[in-house]
């Protein structure tokens, strides 16, 4: 970013957002560090009012990076779509476990959605197969309609290395920058 004089931001959303404007330079990049290390996961805000917000404070072309579970994602996607079509460079990077995947938690589990706490009792073994299937369906589904839009993504799994995935999406993206 110095060495190419980029500017870079922050605008992370939980129940208030925290706006960090893009700017340049090595004092800038001291804080945009700082405010992306003090971030912690905090309130019930839905990514798609976060990238609503962001249509609107962010106004000059530039590439951003959305980092989401994308759980409600039919009006992420609208958003997402709408920052791409504005004109900016869109990367979605999607976070998901490897739980998540594959609903391998052993034995009978409560599942408690962390947004509205709605709770949900399952044997995990009776659903799998059906549960894989969905989730799958919607990954490449999910995958697919970004691709379309213009929108790069990058799945990253929890717990495993940034790294190679990192590398993977870069090397891939070389062509394109």
């Amino acid at each position: 970013m110095l060495d190419q004089g980029d500017a870079a931001g922050v605008l992370a959303v939980d129940d208030r957002a925290h706006f960090v404007p893009a700017r340049s330079g090595h004092h800038h990049l001291r804080v945009f560090l700082a405010a992306l290390a003090s971030l912690t996961p905090a309130g019930s805000t839905s990514i798609a009012e976060a990238l609503r917000r962001a249509a609107t404070i962010v106004k000059r072309r530039g590439l951003i990076v959305i980092i989401s579970d994308l759980y409600d994602d039919e009006a992420a996607i609208g958003q997402i779509r709408r920052l791409s079509r504005m004109g900016h460079d869109v990367i979605v990077m999607h976070t998901l476990s490897r739980e998540e995947l594959t609903l391998d938690v052993g034995g009978a589990a409560e599942f408690v959605d962390l947004e509205s706490e709605r709770r949900l009792l399952v044997q995990p073994v009776s659903v799998r197969e059906s549960y894989v299937a969905a989730v799958t369906r919607w990954l490449t589904d999910l995958e697919q309609q970004l691709r379309r839009d213009g929108v790069d993504y990058v799945r990253l799994i929890a717990g495993e290395p940034l790294e190679p995935a990192l590398r993977r999406f870069l090397v891939g993206r070389r062509g394109t920058v």
